[in-house]
């Protein structure tokens, strides 16, 4: 739904709908697109990934002409293959996101993690992390989903999904920073690719890699206004990098430039070429299948030319 508002409010030609439309550009989120969905010759899938390729989820679309991923170091993006075509675009903003209440100045009284508990490092879900922030005199703060887009009363955010794990997250995107970013509040953030992408300078967010660093890294904060000050200023000058004027002019590229082309190229393809790439991608999925312990086929075969609908509530975005 923000794709279609964002791109409507940026001038970007396109409409949403509840089935899938015989021909055009369709834009979906992953959970919305069947896993057995082929396009037609005239229907062009642009699948928007999320973290869905991360390890206990649905993985990519098999059948999806094209992939919209949303961490800048996605090795479908850093390491392309012609077989599975795909462009990084910034996750759009938290929507009506409130920024911290300048009348705060240089208080530091609330650390905030914006987020499900089950993503935010173990340590930090107990007690005793609380109570170690309570006694360096700040609160311990885990809104509620309704209020991630507050940060009116915030003085610092911390994110850190896990201090014992080596994975890079390419599925996560650097949507804590940006946000932060917009909020003008300073961040400590875990070791993700998301996050080392974006980062130019010290100023941008503090990376910590242990509980006592992260603690270190609040009473640095804590005794150091001043530094707090410029981080938030070199936030707020960092954001205007992910403005939604910016992601928009992103997708209006990359529609215009790549996935135009794209198509015409797919609705010029004879028949026997579209079932190639069917095939062709069907035996890759196989082979990751088989690399994951899964075995047999995972999908029926379906006829190339074959359409069928999405999920009524997926909102897809059509293009042209």
């Amino acid at each position: 739904m923000q794709t279609f508002l964002y791109l409507t409010a940026h001038d970007v030609p396109c409409r949403i709908v509840a089935t899938l439309p015989s021909e055009g550009l369709v834009v979906a989120h992953r959970d919305f697109l069947p896993t057995s969905l082929r396009p037609g010759p005239d229907l062009y899938l642009i699948c928007l990934l999320a973290d869905r390729d991360e390890p206990g989820f649905i993985g990519r679309h098999p059948f999806a002409q094209f992939h919209m991923v949303q961490n800048p170091t996605d090795r479908r993006v850093t390491h392309p293959e012609a077989l599975w075509s795909a462009a990084y675009v910034p996750y759009w903003p938290q929507p009506g996101l409130v920024p911290r209440d300048p009348s705060r100045r240089d208080r530091f009284e609330t650390a905030m993690f914006f987020g499900y508990p089950h993503n935010l490092a173990e340590q930090m879900r107990e007690a005793a992390w609380a109570q170690q922030l309570l006694e360096m005199g700040l609160r311990w703060v885990i809104p509620h989903r309704a209020r991630w887009h507050d940060y009116e009363s915030a003085d610092v955010v911390v994110a850190v999904r896990a201090f014992d794990d080596e994975r890079a997250y390419e599925g996560k995107p650097a949507s804590k920073l940006h946000n932060a970013w917009r909020a003008g509040v300073p961040a400590v953030l875990g070791r993700e690719s998301a996050f080392q992408a974006y980062q130019r300078s010290p100023l941008d967010y503090i990376e910590v890699e242990s509980p006592e660093a992260t603690l270190e890294a609040l009473r640095q904060l804590r005794d150091q206004p001043a530094l707090r000050r410029d981080m938030a200023e070199n936030g707020m000058a960092r954001a205007r990098d992910v403005h939604p004027a910016q992601i928009a002019g992103r997708w209006r590229d990359i529609l215009t430039h790549r996935l135009g082309p794209s198509y015409e190229r797919w609705r010029g393809a004879s028949h026997s070429e579209r079932q190639r790439f069917f095939d062709d991608r069907l035996i890759a999925e196989q082979r990751a299948a088989v690399i994951r312990n899964v075995h047999g086929p995972l999908y029926p075969p379906i006829d190339s030319d074959a359409t069928g609908d999405v999920r009524p509530d997926s909102g897809a975005v059509t293009w042209r």
